[in-house]
């Protein structure tokens, strides 16, 4: 696909478990996103994400998250209190800065 943006309207689906967004053309993950209390999956795989917000900590039911080939540079602390996270893929990013977890 060619999607270049996330719409601000994902915020609707309450119920959703599943977001993939994989190989695209996305440069930021809208905030919104991180109100979709019962997401489990997100898969933002193969786009051009350069920031994973802190805002990430809300996504408390979230078990996997997959970033991996996008251009992010750093992964915030909070990405630590996702508590039920079972799978983290963050390969081919330009990860600069380190966490403390």
């Amino acid at each position: 696909n060619n999607i270049l943006k996330i719409p601000n309207e994902i915020s609707y689906l309450q119920k959703l478990k599943i977001l993939n967004f994989m190989n695209n053309k996305i440069e930021s993950i809208p905030l919104e996103i991180f109100n979709l209390n019962n997401l489990k999956f997100l898969y933002l795989n193969d786009n051009k994400i350069k920031l994973i917000p802190s805002e990430i900590k809300n996504l408390k039911n979230l078990e996997e998250l997959y970033l991996a080939n996008n251009n992010i540079f750093s992964i915030p602390n909070e990405i630590g209190q996702l508590i039920n996270l079972k799978k983290l893929k963050l390969g081919n990013n330009n990860i600069k800065t380190r966490v403390t977890v």
